[in-house]
Order: structure tokens, then sequence, then C-alpha cells
């Protein structure tokens, strides 16, 4: 469950997706997102962000762990991963908080939802990059008898 390839995994996803979302919601973003008093903080919780950023990261670098397979080529793997997880986290939850919360208006769960899907997918393909193809069950078992 702690294989040192997820670890790594982990790390590599977690340094990315901090770098992504520093860079979308400060530098490009920081005007798009409009911020409600008392609905967002003045100064950033940095150990709650660590501790989600780590948590999603290891999950994701695990389940693609466990999915990963030799029939399929990498990228296509790797994509489609990507795809069912933005949907899952950021498409799902979009709604969610559309449906719940006044502070974002349609367009900018719509724009956060599509950046976040494009961001997984990203990630999905470097993580697969890292990984490298699985080899199929034969050449596992060649030289075993």
């Amino acid at each position: 469950m702690f294989s040192k390839k997820v670890l790594i995994g982990t790390l590599i996803i977690a340094i990315l997706n901090f770098a992504l979302g520093f860079l979308w919601y400060d530098v490009l973003m920081g005007d798009f997102f409009p911020s409600m008093e008392g609905a967002t903080r003045a100064a950033p919780n940095f150990p709650a962000i660590i501790l989600g950023i780590l948590t999603f990261s290891y999950a994701f670098a695990r389940l693609f762990d466990l999915i990963q397979n030799a029939e399929e080529t990498l990228m296509s793997q790797a994509i489609r991963f990507g795809l069912l997880v933005g949907l899952l986290t950021a498409v799902a939850y979009a709604f969610f908080q559309f449906g719940g919360m006044e502070i974002w208006s349609a367009t900018h769960h719509a724009v956060d939802a599509i950046y976040n899907t494009i961001v997984a997918i990203i990630l999905a393909i470097i993580l697969a990059k890292y990984y490298g193809p699985m080899p199929s069950r034969g050449e596992k078992d060649k030289g075993k008898t």
C-alpha cells in the first residue's frame, strides 16, 4: 500500500498540484474568483491546504497504481483516469457547491470544474510517465516455472 513508487508519485502530484493551484487561483485568476466577507479566509490555512493536497495526491497516485494495466496504452489510461477523477471530484463538487452556496456564480463553478478536470488529466499523464508502462502478465512471469 505504501510502495516507494506510490510515495514518490504522491510527492510529484502534491508539488505539481500545489504549484498549479497557486498559479491558477492566485496569479492568473485572483481577480476572477470573488471573495465574500466571512466566506473566505484573509490568510489561507496552509496546514489544512497541504494536508488536503497530500491526501488527494496519495489517493490519486494509489488509485492509478491499482487501475494500471498492460492491455491499454499508458496515455489512454492516464487520460481516462484523469477525466474520471476530474468528474468525480471537480465537476460533482461544483454542482454540490452551486446548489448549496451563493459564493460563486454558475460561471465561476463551471470555470473551476473545467480547470480542475484538466489539471486531473495533466497530473494523471505526468504520473503515468513516472510510473511507466506496466508489463503484461506474461512478461512478469517470464523465467518462472
